[in-house]
């Protein structure tokens, strides 16, 4: 059963295929083609129809923020409120 529904653009080529994200209930991301969409109209390329399978496998993904304070420090574990200022502070005093 699918809980959830969002229509985005496939993120491989510059094409902007259509496609429609959901989740079920174990959390799973499926992906599918929009019908609706003027680029594809429903269909996607072998990148696009395997996208579910890149979503889905966390192995290789950064799910949480990490910073250390100086190249001396080892990285730790930090808030998003707290990666974010820390990357706007960054970028201001450049």
């Amino acid at each position: 059963m699918v809980q959830n529904e969002v229509k985005t653009t496939c993120s491989y080529c510059g094409v902007g295929c259509g496609i429609i994200v959901k989740k079920d209930n174990n959390n799973k991301v499926i992906v599918e083609g929009d019908k609706e969409h003027p680029v594809n109209k429903g269909m996607l390329c072998s990148k696009g129809r395997n996208l579910h399978y890149v979503v889905n496998d966390t192995s290789d993904r950064i799910l949480y923020p990490e910073m250390r304070w100086s190249r001396s420090h080892p990285r730790e574990r930090v808030s998003w409120d707290d990666a974010l200022n820390r990357a706007a502070s960054v970028f201001k005093s450049i």
